[in-house]
């Protein structure tokens, strides 16, 4: 349920780069409750609130920190939460059980230019390509995740053999010391354990390419309830968000003392990590790849179209 803050009189006139920012009565404010998992990849929304995109939308923030997309999704559907970041394939998998969600405003991307997500292998392994990696054991954060399930499809187009590859489900947090002690031959290691092994791994692959070169990992989602009673609201925090996109994508300076504050990394490794990349213009096209390959990996059962996990007015 929404809360509405009365506030006294009007906004003022607003002066924004941005063409379709509105001015919305103070009396309008809405409160929405946003679960987030504290990382870079989903720290537009802090980026919205601070630099006041979501306030000019007339909505506030009680942003709630989770553990798991999964849990968000639950909470999403049960109405206790407005709002949640979820990545893709989850969402994708979310549909095909019938929950009711839908994206209203796109989140994070993985680009083959500024990968925050790769392959590693320790330092003195004898592994050289995908091939070597067959009766090996790869580390992923989660079983048929994206993290999976990009990594059999990256295997088997670098000549490898994704059957042949054992997967261990382990934390990322727990990767660069399942790596030291040779407890696993290789893992797909995320930010900013990427940045804090360097010194004791090398590149591998560009594992995420095996969905594509550019494709959207998260979005912000409601549920088909929450849209039809807050049409309106949904149009305004998408528009905030992708505004919030193109600002953070431009300011890492200033996004990394909230990414350090949100996620209690110290902000030299922050400064010094790859990060996030924030959809500006949502399109069918950076979607469509993660159910193709989450369709043909096992993570899901059938492919479909990606309109099906958007609110229409998120499309643009």
């Amino acid at each position: 349920m929404l809360r509405r803050t009365a506030l006294a009189g009007l906004a003022t006139a607003l002066v924004s780069p941005f063409a379709n920012v509105q001015i919305v009565r103070a009396a309008d404010t809405v409160t929405l409750r946003v679960g987030n998992v504290p990382i870079d990849s989903s720290s537009e929304i802090f980026a919205a609130q601070s630099e006041g995109f979501l306030a000019k939308a007339g909505i506030a923030v009680d942003i709630q920190s989770f553990t798991n997309g999964n849990a968000i999704a639950a909470a999403v559907v049960s109405g206790s939460l407005d709002v949640g970041g979820i990545n893709v394939l989850s969402l994708a998998a979310a549909h095909e059980k019938g929950l009711p969600l839908k994206i209203a405003a796109s989140g994070s991307t993985y680009t083959t230019k500024n990968p925050t997500t790769v392959m590693l292998v320790p330092n003195a392994s004898p592994l050289k390509t995908a091939r070597d990696l067959n009766g090996k054991v790869l580390a992923v954060n989660v079983l048929q995740g994206i993290a999976h399930v990009s990594a059999e499809s990256w295997i088997d187009k670098n000549g490898g053999d994704s059957k042949q590859v054992k997967y261990l489900e382990l934390p990322f947090a727990a990767m660069p010391a399942a790596l030291a002690a040779n407890r696993v031959d290789a893992a797909v290691v995320a930010e900013p354990q990427l940045t804090q092994s360097r010194n004791d791994t090398r590149l591998f692959g560009k594992s995420y390419d095996g969905i594509g070169d550019l494709w959207m990992i998260d979005a912000w989602t409601v549920s088909e309830a929450w849209l039809t009673a807050n049409p309106e609201v949904a149009r305004r925090f998408s528009d905030a968000m992708q505004q919030a996109a193109v600002w953070a994508n431009r300011n890492h300076d200033k996004t990394a003392e909230l990414v350090s504050a949100a996620t209690k990394i110290d902000i030299s490794i922050v400064r010094a990590m790859r990060r996030a990349t924030f959809l500006e213009h949502v399109n069918l096209g950076v979607v469509q790849p993660v159910i193709d390959v989450g369709a043909q990996y096992g993570a899901l059962s059938a492919r479909f179209p990606a309109a099906d996990l958007f609110y229409p007015g998120a499309l643009h």
